[in-house]
């Protein structure tokens, strides 16, 4: 305002952030999925047989029913839950299950993960992305503090990049891989070079690896080649892919000829588990994610503003009230942050 002396106020702004997937960190975290009752008994049996805590255990959601028990088990485990939420269906309330789902995670103040739906080629990638933003805004609208996942799935890169929403919508993109057998390992390392070279600068990368398979020559279980395959996997991801963050195993087993997939099994067999608990012995694998929940990043705007003059005043009102900040005065400081974390 004219006539009045200049205050020069330093700009910081505070934004939560979750910092371990931040590409800069040295390391991966780890995690197992896991499937049906009793999760917690599983979970501390798994633990004790590998010797190690895991950072994430990896959930399907198709209803409510076991989120309570699920978020209960995260917090006493002091593990990372992530949630994979169901394909779009032709029930009209489709969405208001998943914001039951997501009311019912939002009830604990607890870091979670969110995997969207995978995308389908039988929906434009158009009515994808309307669907994917329309669940994103659920998920900010009723968890407090949550990762988002873009799924790449299994399938082929190049359909599903058509998919792909605005970055803004993604923190963190995942893709499956499983080997059948331990010629396959090629095509997996043929796929995850190409999400690789597409996102190792852009996105954090989260790989679910299953190498439980059988030989289709003789129809049995090729036990030594899904230990030899998980070896040969965990020491490529430390070597060759810091942009890889997390890899969660996925502890399945194929039946032979059917699309039957018999879940938390893969890791009872000692052969497959000792291969295991060999491959993530290595420091590089980590699993301390809750010690980072809640982590804030402070940025530092090297020009001030004079909060005597209208126009920069109203120009950081506006973009406070964009960003949904509040702003406080503080020793010649402005501080402008979240007034939630949703």
């Amino acid at each position: 305002m004219e006539g009045e002396k200049s205050e020069l106020y330093t700009i910081f702004e505070e934004i939560e952030t979750n910092a371990p997937m931040k590409l800069g960190l040295d390391g991966v975290y780890i995690g197992t999925s896991m499937y049906g009752d009793k999760v917690k008994n599983k979970i501390n049996k798994l633990e004790k047989d590998i010797d190690k805590k895991n950072a994430f255990y990896f959930y399907e959601v198709l209803n409510g029913e076991n989120i309570d028990k699920i978020m209960l088990t995260s917090i006493s485990t002091e593990s990372v839950p992530i949630f994979s939420l169901p394909n779009k269906t032709d029930h009209f309330n489709y969405f208001s299950k998943i914001e039951e789902l997501l009311k019912s995670i939002g009830n604990y103040s607890y870091l979670v993960v969110i995997e969207m739906p995978l995308y389908n080629e039988d929906i434009e990638p158009s009515s994808y992305k309307k669907d994917y933003e329309k669940i994103y805004n659920l998920i900010k609208e009723n968890i407090r503090n949550s990762i988002i996942i873009f799924p790449f799935g299994d399938e082929d890169y190049y359909s599903a990049i058509e998919y792909y929403p605005n970055d803004k919508y993604v923190d963190v993109v995942s893709l499956n891989i499983t080997a059948y057998n331990h010629e396959h390992m090629n095509y997996v390392y043929n796929y995850l070079d190409t999400v690789y070279y597409n996102f190792q600068n852009k996105k954090p990368i989260i790989v679910k690896f299953n190498a439980s398979y059988y030989n289709t020559g003789d129809y049995t279980y090729d036990i030594p080649g899904a230990s030899k395959s998980i070896k040969e996997f965990y020491e490529s991801v430390e070597k060759n892919y810091p942009a890889v963050k997390a890899v969660v195993y996925m502890n399945n087993l194929f039946i032979p000829d059917t699309e039957v997939i018999v879940h938390d099994v893969s890791l009872e067999n000692e052969e497959i588990l000792n291969s295991y608990k060999t491959a993530i012995k290595s420091s590089y694998f980590k699993n301390n994610f809750k010690s980072t929940i809640n982590n804030k990043t402070i940025f530092k705007y090297e020009k001030k503003i004079d909060i005597n003059d209208d126009k920069q005043m109203m120009a950081l009102i506006k973009y406070a009230e964009e960003k949904n900040y509040e702003i406080v005065y503080k020793n010649n400081n402005i501080l402008i942050k979240q007034a939630t974390i949703r």
